[in-house]
């Protein structure tokens, strides 16, 4: 009875390491799989400059904030908020739908992309005029407005960005990443250089739009 139970027991242990030899080998093929080490290299450009952009940007916004004091900071912190409630009147969801069209159907990409950019303008100009006429409404008339209305108008200039979506409809995130990560370090850089030099927080939010483009 003893003996039975260790075979049984044998048997059990050797089918269990069949198996995980069978998974191992499955995950293995899977990992190496060219699709997939596609996918990964393509996530991993994002999520690098996903990282370094925040890293920059904090980096940024620390000096920044140092540099403008208390009162100018909270005027260019009051703009930003107030105008990023409008924001998703500019965006519509339109790039999620994007992507998956252009995936689906590679062939329309210039009558999906073009149709998208007049609807991101559209609404982009729409965004910016709901946001100015509450900025009057109901913000003081102080250099607020004046920040608010610059910062605004890039929700028509970020329009454009949705030419990133076919590069990573095509898994080609590489270059898109690199170029965002570029243009992040230099416009942050000048921001510093705009603070260093007390040009104010006109300029600064002038820099701030540039994002957009």
């Amino acid at each position: 009875m003893e003996v039975d139970q260790i075979q049984q027991i044998d048997v059990k242990f050797i089918d269990s390491f069949s198996d995980w030899n069978t998974f191992s080998k499955y995950t293995k093929n899977k990992i190496l799989h060219p699709g997939f080490q596609k996918y990964l290299k393509n996530t991993g450009w994002m999520f690098a400059a996903k990282i370094f952009n925040l890293v920059i940007s904090f980096i940024a916004t620390m000096i920044i904030a140092r540099h403008l004091g208390p009162n100018n900071y909270g005027q260019l912190s009051y703009a930003l908020s107030f105008t990023s409630i409008f924001s998703f009147i500019a965006v519509l969801g339109i790039d999620q739908t994007l992507y998956r069209d252009l995936i689906k159907y590679p062939e329309k990409k210039r009558e999906f992309l073009g149709s998208a950019l007049v609807i991101r303008l559209i609404a982009g100009f729409i965004a910016i005029f709901l946001c100015i006429t509450s900025a009057i409404l109901f913000t003081d008339y102080d250099v607020s407005i004046f920040l608010i209305f610059i910062i605004s108008l890039g929700f028509v200039f970020n329009s454009f960005n949705i030419i990133t979506n076919e590069f990573q409809a095509q898994v080609k995130s590489k270059y898109p990443s690199i170029a965002a990560s570029v243009i992040i370090l230099i416009l942050n850089v000048l921001k510093i250089i705009v603070i260093t030099l007390n040009k104010g927080v006109i300029y600064l939010a002038l820099v701030v739009f540039m994002e957009a483009i």
